[in-house]
């Protein structure tokens, strides 16, 4: 009859074989440091056995791995606390598919400003009718009861600073 110590190695060896290559790809994906990441998932199932002979109860010993491996991965978020570089990244492999997050946000915010300087060049009555229509949403009524011109002359001033507009930015 096995001993409880033999029960749980052999439980922690079924687990290396099911989980040891998703635990990987997964620390990978979070370092993307293939050496680092191979170093973590070994730390990952060592904690666990030391936790499992220390007599720790492990319902799902599957979700206890990645419950140790983010914290292993914490910690080395901890210790570098230094920006990683894009060209770092690129020689270990990493190429982004899309813009992140905060590479649009840049770029929209970078287009955004090219916009506004190029609406500050209009005069003062096309930028006017400009914002009124598209930042503050008015229909071309409104904007004429607001300037208190007829409907005719701010379709006209909307389309002239739409053209102007657009042969400023191109």
């Amino acid at each position: 009859m096995p001993t409880n110590r033999e029960m749980a190695q052999q439980q922690l060896l079924e687990a290396f074989e099911k989980y040891n290559d998703d635990l990987f790809r997964f620390i990978n994906f979070k370092l993307t440091n293939r050496e680092l990441a191979k170093d973590l998932t070994q730390i990952t199932f060592e904690k666990t056995w030391i936790a499992i002979t220390k007599g720790k109860k492990i319902e799902n010993l599957r979700a206890f791995l990645y419950k140790v491996a983010k914290r292993l991965i914490i910690d080395e978020y901890r210790k570098k606390k230094q920006p990683i570089s894009l060209e770092q990244l690129q020689e270990q492999g990493w190429e982004p598919a899309k813009p992140a997050k905060a590479q649009q946000e840049l770029a929209n915010q970078m287009k955004l400003e090219e916009l506004h300087a190029a609406i500050n060049k209009l005069s003062k009555k096309y930028q006017e009718v400009l914002i009124l229509h598209y930042v503050n949403d008015y229909r071309v009524k409104e904007i004429a009861d607001t300037l208190n011109k007829s409907e005719n002359l701010i379709s006209v001033r909307l389309n002239r600073a739409i053209k102007k507009l657009k042969a400023l930015i191109t």
